[in-house]
């Protein structure tokens, strides 16, 4: 009964501007805001750590657009890709368990502009990869997985494909 906010362009603590890597929660009930997780400073690099092991200083970095979201049913809140400040687009995959306060990389490349990996179509596989995106049409099926259509990256370049993405493998189709 809580929302949560990540990310975003906008001022630091201090009056810097850039992409922000702050993760919000609003109560609902109490009309309040709490400061979850993230730096106090703009323009953060990501830390990745291991992929597929949580960590406290495992940060997705500064996101000054991250549309693709989910929520799974373990309650864990993930995000795809997204927009720096700076540099480009992402193509990774972050898991953050609320009751650990941890982000998890789980997938994907870890430098902007990505170019990922096709694959076969219709098959899933540990190689496939999205290229790095803003994309903003997102769900979730029925199935627990994942999904994004569409979406454009740092060189203006449009994407029409859909890609779905499978929480219990780690693998992208």
């Amino acid at each position: 009964n809580n929302l949560w906010l990540f990310a975003g362009y906008g001022y630091d603590n201090i009056g810097g501007i850039g992409a922000l890597e702050n993760l919000w929660k609003y109560n609902i009930a109490t009309n309040e805001w709490t400061w979850v997780n993230g730096s106090l400073g703009t323009n953060p690099a990501p830390i990745y750590g291991t992929q597929g092991v949580p960590a406290a200083i495992n940060t997705p970095g500064g996101r000054a657009e991250c549309k693709s979201s989910w929520v799974d049913p373990q309650n864990n809140f993930w995000i795809f890709g997204g927009q720096d400040a700076v540099n480009g687009v992402y193509n990774d995959m972050w898991k953050y368990d609320i009751a650990t306060n941890q982000w998890t990389f789980m997938k994907g490349d870890m430098v902007t502009n990505g170019l990922g990996n096709y694959g076969t179509k219709g098959v899933e596989a540990p190689a496939n990869l999205p290229p790095s995106r803003l994309s903003y049409t997102k769900w979730e099926g029925l199935d627990g997985s994942f999904y994004i259509f569409a979406g454009g990256d740092f060189n203006n370049a449009n994407y029409n494909d859909v890609w779905k993405y499978n929480p219990s493998t780690n693998n992208w189709t």
